[in-house]
């Protein structure tokens, strides 16, 4: 019988994030194809777990294993589209990473046929297209097949049994419990894009929220010596223009949160404050136990809320 497995998976720039029932995965969003004759890793580069993947009978490191191979040898592999769409295959590629990676840590690989039901996270401006959200959807569910996919020596055949495309930013809303006031207001600072979102009363308001196409490595490229003071003005500019209540919280995840906030509640004349989401995971089988984790996992471990409870139904009966 097939393991079946409910995750969210996060694709970053610079980071692909995964969740489950008992734990959190991150690992360098780097995919390398393995040169012929490569390095055997050793414990001496501080690389002890390998990471090797073969998909469609090609060869690639990926995490840590890549970033060392990049150092060597730097080239750019990479087809993330423009305005951060996930719709690529290094992206399923990655995410077929995230699992395994994923299983290595919390589970085992008893089973040689894996089933995933998960939410999958896309910039604002992506997830609310319905031609991108069901490319991105057929590409995963690869026509009910699964992949095959070798992960460190392992042959496992992974199906994406259902994949659900979620707005990165409005996933964070689910990561934690402070979101209980009439407006939330999220600034999701990824490496490509920053997503601005607006709640009221739990549901999202589309007219109070937006995508701002420069994202993080952008100001870090243009404005080094005071990234985060351009990224917060570029920030505080957009919250007026849509109109956010400065009486209510604006709450900054992603990779950049720590550096946004600091500079933000920095700025003169600004009417809001910022604060670090705190994401909470309930971890499966510990009593309710919750482990609280970086800014950087809001919107996998508000994605895995939703896929839990999007999902449990079916796979339980």
């Amino acid at each position: 019988m097939a393991k079946k497995l409910i995750m969210s998976i996060d694709c970053g720039i610079y980071g692909v994030k995964a969740v489950g029932g008992k734990g959190e995965i991150l690992f360098e969003s780097i995919i390398y194809p393995k040169p012929d004759s490569m390095i055997k890793f050793t414990g001496d580069f501080g690389l002890a777990n390998p990471f090797e993947v073969v998909f469609d009978d090609i060869p690639y490191v990926l995490g840590d294993h890549a970033k060392f191979l990049q150092t060597l040898n730097p080239i750019s592999f990479t087809t993330h589209g423009a305005g951060g769409s996930k719709n690529s295959e290094d992206s399923v590629i990655k995410a077929l990473g995230a699992v395994c990676r994923y299983l290595d840590t919390y589970e085992d690989f008893e089973d040689d046929e894996i089933e995933v039901y998960a939410f999958f996270g896309s910039p604002l401006i992506n997830a609310t297209d319905e031609e991108e959200v069901a490319a991105i959807q057929a590409r995963f569910e690869n026509k009910g097949r699964p992949f095959d996919y070798n992960y460190n020596g392992f042959d496992l055949k992974i199906k994406f049994n259902h994949l659900e495309v979620m707005p990165e930013g409005a996933a964070a809303f689910y990561s934690s419990v402070p979101f209980k006031s009439l407006h939330t207001y999220i600034a999701d600072a990824g490496s490509q894009t920053i997503n601005l979102i607006a709640f009221m009363n739990g549901m999202p308001n589309g007219m109070a929220a937006n995508t701002l196409k420069n994202g993080v490595e952008y100001f870090k490229r243009n404005y080094s010596a005071h990234t985060a003071k351009m990224l917060a003005k570029a920030i505080l500019s957009e919250a007026e223009r849509l109109k956010w209540d400065p009486a209510y919280t604006v709450w900054a995840c992603g990779g950049y949160a720590l550096e946004l906030a600091s500079a933000f509640n920095d700025l003169q004349d600004n009417p809001y404050t910022m604060e670090l989401v705190r994401p909470e995971l309930v971890l499966e089988g510990k009593k309710g136990l919750k482990k609280t984790l970086d800014p950087v996992f809001a919107n996998a471990v508000g994605m895995y809320v939703l896929a839990k409870a999007h999902f449990n139904e079916e796979i339980v009966g």
